[in-house]
């Protein structure tokens, strides 16, 4: 099971290979992003230095590139561009550079991050087994009656009017 320290692709077998997931999703995987996915983990110090290098790759082709901050250590940049020319640019950078360790950083943290972890804490402190996915633990509180958020995510993580959890 994946930690909060890193990623690892899992399939109803077990563990995968996340080379072969993004070859057959057909993403372009750089020498970098190859690296970083050899073991099958993709750390967070992966992932913030492959955002780097796709901000040095956008950099270099004159793209305007701003990091604008991180949510559930998901980074949050904008890029500013005035031509089809630079955006197709832009997204060689994405794509070569960052897309497979995003694309499978962001699924982690979707499912299995924090606000997931509360979710399957409110269900078991309810008696009830957690589903894998989040959108499946959300569709099961919404079922009991439970609003997510408010009774849930924001008190365990300390959020919002309701937090109860220790700073």
């Amino acid at each position: 099971m994946p930690t909060a320290a890193s990623s690892t692709a899992m399939t109803k077998g077990g563990l995968y290979d996340p080379i072969e997931v993004a070859h057959n999703s057909h993403i372009e995987l750089s020498e970098q992003q190859l690296n970083a996915l050899a073991d099958g983990e993709i750390t967070y110090d992966e992932y913030q230095e492959a955002a780097q290098r796709m901000k040095a790759c956008a950099d270099a082709a004159g793209i305007y590139f701003e990091f604008m901050g991180e949510e559930n250590q998901i980074i949050e940049y904008r890029t500013r561009s005035d031509s089809d020319a630079l955006d197709a640019k832009f997204n060689n950078c994405y794509d070569t550079e960052f897309r497979a360790l995003d694309v499978m950083w962001q699924d982690y943290r979707a499912n299995w991050g924090p606000e997931a972890g509360a979710l399957a804490e409110c269900l078991r402190d309810m008696g009830e087994e957690p589903r894998l996915l989040y959108s499946e633990k959300i569709d099961q509180l919404t079922n009991l009656g439970i609003d997510p958020d408010d009774e849930c995510i924001n008190p365990k993580l300390n959020q919002g009017p309701n937090a109860t959890a220790d700073p």
